[in-house]
């Protein structure tokens, strides 16, 4: 039996997609995303997040299975890899979502995956189902507001699209896949408030798992709720939202979101809010500029654009992706932003921390110089020389943004500096993603080995990574 209602709508669209119907450029752009996404988790081989979670792990293991290891199942793997994939902020974005699609999906996906046969055609299918999910749940209501109010939107909304996507690889019917979704939203929260710490990292990871599990339960024959988000008590009521179920009727009628929404796919391991800004000073540092040239730099973004930078005196790595003014200064020092950035070491450096106070933020609802409209967001960065003369940039879109996209290579570059950072030498680079390029082609994931990769990082015998 179907579920009917707009949750019944929801799962019919994952559960009756005839096989093959999404479209070659999607599943490319499905294809980069998933390359992007295990770039940045084996990056995070030996973080400090991933080595404390693995002992957490360890400890809390032991309790059921005494002083052997117990073995990683596919929840746990679907936690470790999604806290992987967001423990260096290096991972993609969509503007509708106001967060972070694919380390839900992608290790939903790899853990799903495991124990059967799935062809790469099929894993690009349900990644692109599912990310679709995700953002017309999000277009069912105020994601801005939603936002503000303090939800992390990569969890509270994109737990959907891990549910959606893993209940597409293991075949649930509609009906299935709609109690999916009702056990999926009762475990939908996540609070900004953790930004700066692991457990922003970890609300990926259990987007992943919780989505996972709810599609492994519901394929059980686990019962939920099968009108749970539009019900009076339901999903959408309880975020004191009105919901606005033809605006997520009509996003499902897309041909493809991914391919028309796109990923905002990030240049730099901090807070997307910051690349604007960033792309800023690094163009005015290549025309010459140095810190010791700076009386100050003040940055003027779109409203609601300061959200997420709630760190102002950074002290961590962590907080100082948070930080507009440590990516600011940094970038004015460095002349760069990569992984090593922003390590504990450097986000304490005397000489960055100087230029801190030198750097100023602000919302404005109407940009300060070029046209007085934008798409999503903005930055104006105004820098004020010693000598008393100013430099003004503006940027709209950064480079790697859905309108600005990277190159297939400039993709690979990126992909191959996450990994040799991470200490795996030229070839295995190579290999890892040249499996991944010819997914389209590959009759059995099993045979990639790239969940037995995304594994190695969630050993709790990896060691630290020097950086």
């Amino acid at each position: 039996m179907s579920a009917e209602g707009l949750t019944g709508d929801l799962a019919a669209f994952v559960a009756d997609a005839e096989p093959g119907a999404v479209d070659a450029e999607t599943r490319a752009a499905a294809r980069r995303a998933i390359l992007d996404t295990v770039g940045v988790i084996l990056a995070a081989r030996g973080d400090s997040t991933m080595t404390t979670l693995a002992r957490a792990r360890a400890g809390y293991e032991r309790v059921l299975a005494g002083d052997a290891p117990a073995p990683l199942t596919v929840s746990e793997f679907a936690l470790g890899a999604g806290t992987a994939a967001h423990a260096l902020d290096f991972d993609d974005v969509t503007d509708t979502l106001k967060g972070h699609p694919s380390v839900a999906l992608v290790p939903a996906l790899l853990a799903a995956a495991q124990g059967r046969a799935v062809s790469g055609a099929e894993l690009l299918e349900a990644y692109a189902l599912g990310y679709q999910v995700a953002v017309a749940v999000a277009d069912g209501l105020d994601v801005k507001g939603h936002y503000k109010q303090g939800w992390h939107t990569t969890i509270s909304i994109g737990i959907f699209g891990a549910a959606a996507a893993a209940a597409r690889l293991l075949k649930l019917d509609s009906a299935a896949t709609a109690r999916a979704f009702g056990i999926a939203a009762t475990a939908a929260s996540g609070s900004r408030q953790n930004f700066g710490t692991m457990t922003k990292p970890l609300h990926a990871g259990l987007a992943a798992m919780l989505g996972l599990r709810a599609a492994h339960l519901a394929g059980a024959g686990f019962t939920a709720d099968p009108g749970e988000l539009e019900a009076p008590l339901g999903y959408y009521a309880r975020l004191g939202q009105d919901l606005d179920a033809d605006a997520v009727r009509a996003t499902l009628t897309e041909r493809w979101s991914l391919r028309q929404r796109g990923l905002n796919v990030k240049r730099y391991p901090s807070c997307y809010n910051t690349h604007r800004s960033a792309d800023n000073i690094l163009d005015l540092r290549a025309d010459g500029l140095r810190a010791a040239d700076v009386e100050s730099v003040h940055i003027a973004i779109e409203p609601r654009g300061l959200g997420p930078l709630i760190h102002h005196r950074p002290t961590t790595g962590l907080q100082g992706k948070f930080s507009m003014e440590y990516v600011v200064a940094a970038a004015l020092h460095d002349g760069e932003l990569t992984l090593a950035t922003f390590t504990d070491d450097r986000v304490q450096r005397p000489e960055v921390r100087a230029l801190l106070p030198l750097v100023r933020a602000e919302e404005v609802a109407t940009p300060p110089v070029g046209e007085p409209t934008f798409r999503h967001a903005y930055s104006v960065l105004t820098v004020r020389r010693t000598d008393g003369t100013e430099h003004v940039v503006r940027t709209d879109e950064p480079k790697g943004g859905a309108r600005r996209p990277l190159t297939d290579e400039e993709l690979h570059e990126k992909f191959a500096g996450c990994l040799s950072y991470a200490g795996y030498s030229g070839d295995e680079i190579a290999a890892v993603a040249g499996r991944i390029d010819g997914l389209d082609e590959t009759a059995d994931i099993a045979g990639t080995g790239l969940a037995q990769a995304v594994a190695e990082v969630l050993d709790a015998r990896s060691k630290e990574n020097a950086g």
